[in-house]
């Protein structure tokens, strides 16, 4: 198959276990939260979102300030911030709200299209930018973290690249029980953390080897940053990004196995869903 030709629809199935997006900003004030909330709860509830919770979280501010005496090199400031979470248990999906950051984790067994949980991300955000005067936003990014368990006697490069996973053991008679790679890559603008992790371990008693691909791609200017969450266009362009990455990461025959619905998972592959 030609991976390069894979397009987002030909995927029948999945191993990608959590998404991320976050916005944070500054510019906000507390007492300023009302007026986001007052229209974001009528729209999240025409959304499925059916709990809702506040939380007051103490923030510690290190103030470094050469003037302290004594020799002290900071004071710690306490800040009381209120996180307002709402929760859709029937997508899986729990948004966090505060005077500093937008938080969206989608957590579901089934396949979330992006459309679904980026619209509503964006109509959040629009509302901070409508009703702050100061809302300036700091950093956005989209996180997406894909986790397969294969039992012990499965080779972890019959179903992930060795170029992203190198699974050659170092020196004889001795067997990796963990190892990480961390990449970080930049185009001037975008920047991409691609962290792939291996474990093993146990699961249910069965000793199995945990893959884990993390990958994480992110804004830090305001002007590409509105550009990109108050545009469809460009927001589908970061997404495709990440797909490139999990697309690459893994081999034709894992692959083949994630586009056709109608072929057997192999035994000792656990976390592989259909998108249903």
């Amino acid at each position: 198959m030609d991976r390069s030709s894979v397009q987002r629809g030909a995927l029948k199935r999945n191993f990608l276990k959590e998404i991320i997006m976050r916005l944070d900003f500054q510019g906000v004030l507390q007492a300023e939260m009302e007026k986001v909330l007052l229209k974001a709860k009528p729209f999240l509830k025409e959304h499925n979102f059916n709990r809702y919770s506040e939380d007051v979280q103490n923030e510690i501010i290190t103030n470094n300030n050469d003037q302290n005496v004594g020799g002290q090199v900071g004071i710690k400031d306490v800040k009381a911030q209120v996180v307002y979470t709402f929760t859709s248990e029937s997508a899986g999906y729990s948004l966090k709200l505060s005077n500093t950051s937008i938080i969206l984790v989608v957590s579901s067994q089934g396949y979330a299209p992006f459309d679904d949980y980026s619209n509503i991300f964006c109509n959040i955000a629009t509302m901070y930018r409508d009703k702050i005067d100061f809302f300036t936003p700091k950093r956005f990014g989209l996180r997406k973290i894909n986790i397969l368990l294969l039992n012990m006697g499965v080779d972890i490069n019959q179903y992930f690249s060795s170029s992203f996973f190198n699974r050659e053991e170092p020196i004889e008679h001795f067997e990796t029980q963990r190892s990480r790679r961390q990449d970080n890559l930049s185009d001037g603008i975008k920047h991409i953390n691609i962290s792939f992790k291996t474990d093993k371990g146990n699961a249910s008693g069965v000793p199995v080897t945990q893959a884990v691909l993390d990958s994480d791609i992110y804004l830090e200017t305001q002007k590409e940053i509105e550009q990109t969450i108050f545009d469809i266009v460009q927001l589908n362009q970061i997404n495709d990004i990440l797909f490139k990455i999990y697309i690459n990461s893994v081999t034709e025959e894992f692959l083949d196995l994630l586009t056709n619905e109608d072929e057997t998972i192999p035994e000792g592959v656990i976390g592989v869903e259909n998108n249903g």
